[in-house]
């Protein structure tokens, strides 16, 4: 499901999962650039969002334990344990199938949707969009 009309929002929703929340929502934001973590994770606080830069894959699936997510952007390319098998171990190990986790990524969104398990991403924002896509998209979801 594209999350507006506009073919240059880049992001897309393609299953049931929303977030469900009476609180401020808490999105971890994980990139092995860490201008690029910090500088997303800046934006959505400015949204409103109770929001953690993290740098890798290990670090994202400690986050779960940590700060308790609501969402989660998760980038693809990140050496040690790329965006598919933190998703993956995410979705096995932390009983983490209410966290709405999306790839956040300048790959296509075709091949994240090839390479990833049935399950792992609830959807796709372009990286390099405008951070307001990826508020969007975060609405959208939210009941």
């Amino acid at each position: 499901m594209v999350l507006n009309n506009s073919p240059a929002s880049a992001c897309f929703h393609w299953n049931h999962r929303t977030i469900a929340s009476g609180e401020t929502l808490r999105v971890v934001v994980v990139d092995d650039n860490k201008n690029t973590a910090d500088a997303v994770s800046a934006a959505l606080a400015q949204e409103g969002y109770e929001s953690l830069p993290v740098y890798s894959g290990a670090q994202a699936i400690k986050s779960c334990d940590m700060f308790r997510p609501h969402a989660m952007l998760l980038d693809i390319s990140m050496p040690h344990c790329d965006g598919f098998a933190t998703a993956r171990e995410i979705r096995a190990t932390k009983g983490e199938s209410k966290l709405l986790i999306l790839a956040y990524t300048a790959l296509p969104r075709e091949f994240v949707v090839m390479r990833a398990a049935p399950g792992d991403f609830d959807g796709f924002c372009q990286k390099g969009a405008p951070i307001e896509n990826v508020v969007r998209c975060l609405r959208e979801v939210s009941t």
